[in-house]
């Protein structure tokens, strides 16, 4: 391609749960599109740290037509969740008697390379890059590789994650709340571990997710402030005794054996101002993050795709009522996203004088 460029309708920046919906479900409408992260290697997507998938997702990806979990069988049930926040015991949350049965415990390579193959089978095309530049040629967009290939495509897509790369080279900015990092440890593997619910837990310097994944092994991430994950990162032996401090989360994996290195994840709420321009629309935590305590990134990641999907065909013709009805839809699901974040911060309230609890305590809209 380097004497000339290729063409296609869509281009689709970002392989995780929101751009591989998005570039499936366009391809199925007809439209030509490219489905570009540098992470894709046949189709595969990366190993990430495990998230659980509600019933209410399940449900969405079934009116999409898209791959259940249970279809691989390299996914879990999730039976509930138990919560220590705001008082020393737990409180249990049975899935089996939501509106939408349990959830699913993900091995979240399997489940985004699942998506990307659907996007694939849909008729999208996947390329393993980055789009290295991206320039606005009257009505169309320029886009090249950094192997010096180049695309022209009509409209563009940021699923790049919390990082929203693509969008804020067009100009977009993303704003960001209280700063949250998690501390991410993974244990080997052992058949003595049975949990099959979601366990969290605070502490005064912030609070523990314990999961047991697919394959067995236990997942463990402390939600800190920066400083504080700055400082375990550097010193994993103190994030190990802080986890054996828990009371709830120690007892549920004793004896866990960590032979890996601990990994620090940005984790705090942010949004896109704004959400989409001439020719481009950002979707999943591009265009809005959640704290991890909201339990609800991955469910809005994989809705953003099916609403970015259903409003690209109609800008392409020039209607922008989808779009601007989307940006809308994303406003006011951060106002409620918000309002019930401060409403779980605030229930906590063992640690007042904690660094950790002082700052998310005075969290406003």
């Amino acid at each position: 391609m380097s004497g000339s460029a290729a063409s296609c309708d869509v281009a689709v920046a970002g392989a995780g749960p929101a751009g591989a919906v998005a570039a499936c479900l366009l391809a199925r409408a007809g439209l030509s599109v490219l489905l570009c992260d540098s992470r894709l290697v046949d189709g595969a997507a990366p190993a990430k740290p495990g998230e659980a998938l509600p019933g209410a997702a399940v449900r969405l990806l079934r009116a999409c037509g898209l791959p259940l979990p249970g279809d691989s069988g390299r996914h879990t049930h999730v039976g509930g969740n138990i919560s220590v926040w705001g008082w020393p015991e737990p409180i249990y949350r049975d899935f089996l008697s939501e509106p939408d049965g349990p959830g699913w415990r993900l091995d979240r390579a399997a489940f985004e390379a699942e998506l990307v193959s659907a996007a694939l089978a849909a008729g999208a095309r996947a390329l393993p890059l980055n789009l290295a530049r991206v320039a606005r040629d009257d009505t169309r967009w320029r886009l090249w590789s950094r192997g010096g290939a180049e695309w022209r495509v009509s409209f563009l897509v940021d699923a790049s994650g919390r990082a929203a790369s693509l969008a804020r080279r067009l100009g977009a900015t993303r704003r960001r709340d209280e700063a949250l990092v998690a501390v991410v440890g993974r244990a080997r593997p052992d058949p003595a571990y049975r949990l099959n619910r979601t366990l969290v837990e605070t502490v005064p310097q912030g609070w523990w997710y314990a999961a047991l994944l697919p394959d067995g092994a236990p997942v463990f991430m402390l939600h800190s402030r920066p400083h504080e994950a700055a400082r375990l990162l550097a010193r994993p032996e103190e994030w190990r005794a802080a986890l054996a401090d828990t009371r709830h989360v120690a007892a549920a994996f004793p004896g866990a054996v960590f032979d890996a290195p601990l990994s620090g994840h940005d984790a705090c709420g942010a949004w896109l101002e704004p959400v989409y321009g001439p020719g481009w629309v950002a979707c999943g935590d591009a265009a809005l993050s959640f704290d991890p305590a909201a339990a609800q990134g991955i469910l809005a990641a994989l809705h953003g795709g099916t609403e970015v999907a259903r409003a690209i065909p109609a800008a392409m013709r020039g209607e922008l009522g989808p779009l601007r009805a989307y940006a809308a839809r994303l406003l006011e699901m951060r106002r409620l996203y918000r309002q019930r974040l401060i409403a779980h911060y605030a229930d906590e309230q063992r640690w007042p004088e904690a660094p950790f609890w002082r700052e998310h305590g005075r969290v406003t809209a």
